[in-house]
């Protein structure tokens, strides 16, 4: 999404009303991630950024939301992994993780309140080419559990994949060790989590997820706007893989802005997503988003 003369994650999306004055305001993309984490019960928030991302520090610094955020610099583009794990210090065993990417928009509102488990735990989502993602398999006879991860490969297009993770701070620093006792050789999470599996330890999934866009690209914002994505779907109810997704409610939508960027790679043009750690992976400024906090529930509510 370069050159824009700032970060993606600050593009307007939307519109939403400021608590107490009441007055309209548009929203930007990552706001999207800090509402759901928030929703969640989040106490504190992390974003994991380039050493160029300022704009993101200024904006947050003058949110409602200044208390409970700081920040963690990636200092070079070596993966999510990398990104994700560098939040590993500011984690306290006891408390819950909720891992999301900050360019990416999802619904509903709710998932991560209601996929707090006793592992990590992967809320998957419907998308129309799920080889450009990671792509969740479930356990033939407990759709519950993971049996393997997908990372961008060929194959059935009824896949659902990730597209954000929970997990218990205990579990999160566990999985962070992991991978330094691997030499931090895993970029993508999907090839770590297999390796995780293969160790022996449980990994969860849902199909809590109904609408997902990746707005990391000027094709994806396109997407995202004409999609209406700011727009709560009228039913929170998962949808079956594959399924069209629920009439949206009419709202106003934001002003039209035109970037340049990027050329995008091959891909369907009539494709609504993009996969989620394609460029992420090998990009620092896109390194991701982390809240941590307690929570009301307990891991244990979720099996």
């Amino acid at each position: 999404m370069q050159p824009l003369g700032g970060s993606k994650e600050l593009l307007p999306l939307g519109w939403c009303e400021d608590a107490g004055g009441g007055k309209t305001r548009l929203r930007v993309i990552s706001e999207y991630l800090v509402e759901r984490m928030l929703a969640a019960g989040a106490d504190r928030l992390c974003f994991v950024v380039a050493a160029e991302k300022a704009d993101l520090l200024r904006y947050y610094a003058q949110s409602g939301w200044a208390a409970r955020v700081f920040f963690v610099v990636q200092p070079q583009p070596l993966g999510l992994c990398d990104a994700v794990f560098r939040a590993a210090p500011l984690i306290h065993p006891g408390e819950p993780v909720l891992i999301g990417l900050p360019d990416t928009v999802w619904h509903p509102l709710t998932a991560f309140g209601q996929a707090l488990t006793p592992q990590v735990h992967l809320i998957t989502f419907p998308v129309a080419h799920p080889e450009e993602f990671d792509a969740v398999i479930p356990v033939p006879e407990d759709g519950g559990r993971v049996e393997h991860i997908e990372v961008k490969v060929p194959g059935p297009a009824g896949r659902r994949v990730w597209g954000a993770i929970t997990a218990p701070g205990a579990e999160f620093l566990a999985l962070a060790q992991f991978w330094r006792q691997r030499q931090c050789r895993d970029q993508y999470l999907g090839d770590l989590l297999n390796a995780w599996i293969a160790a022996g330890h449980r990994v969860s999934c849902d199909r809590l997820g109904t609408h997902y866009w990746d707005v990391g690209t000027p094709a994806g914002y396109a997407r995202a706007l004409g999609g209406r994505a700011w727009e709560e779907p009228s039913s929170e109810l998962a949808l079956p893989v594959g399924a069209a997704p629920a009439p949206r409610r009419e709202v106003h939508a934001g002003p039209r802005i035109e970037r340049a960027g990027r050329e995008l790679p091959p891909s369907d043009p009539d494709d609504p997503q993009r996969g989620h750690d394609g460029d992420r992976e090998v990009d620092a400024n896109d390194a991701g988003d982390l809240g941590a906090g307690k929570h009301p529930k307990q891991y244990g509510q979720r099996g």
